[in-house]
C-alpha cells in the first residue's frame, strides 16, 4: 500500500507542545507518543502566566496539607501551561518570518 503525505501545517513547518512523552526523529518521519499534544493554545500568554502563578500557589497549600497526588497533578498541569507558553512564543516568531 503506497503511502500519500499530506502535511497540515503552513510551510511545511509545525510547533507542537507535548505535556509528556517520547519524540523518535528519522530524517524520514517524527513520531511522538504523548498523552496530551496541541499544535496551537487558544489562550494568551498573559492568561497563560497567571494560570501558572496560581497553579504555584496552589501547590504551597497541597504541600502544607501533604496531598502528594494533587501536587503531581499540578506540576503536570504547570508543565503543560509552561510548554503552552513556548509554543505561543514560536509561532508568534514564526508569523514575524
Amino acid at each position: 500500500m503506497e503511502e500519500t503525505q499530506t502535511f497540515v501545517f503552513d510551510a511545511k513547518l509545525a510547533h507542537i507542545a507535548v505535556s509528556e512523552g517520547i519524540a523518535y526523529i528519522d530524517g524520514q518521519k517524527v513520531t511522538i507518543l504523548t498523552n496530551e499534544g496541541i499544535t496551537l493554545t487558544t489562550k494568551d500568554s498573559t492568561q497563560l502566566l497567571q494560570e501558572e502563578t496560581d497553579l504555584h500557589a496552589e501547590i504551597e497549600i497541597l504541600k502544607q496539607k501533604g496531598d502528594l497526588e494533587e501536587i503531581e497533578k499540578a506540576l503536570i498541569k504547570i508543565e503543560t501551561i509552561q510548554a503552552n507558553i513556548k509554543l505561543l512564543k514560536l509561532h508568534q516568531q514564526s508569523k514575524q518570518s
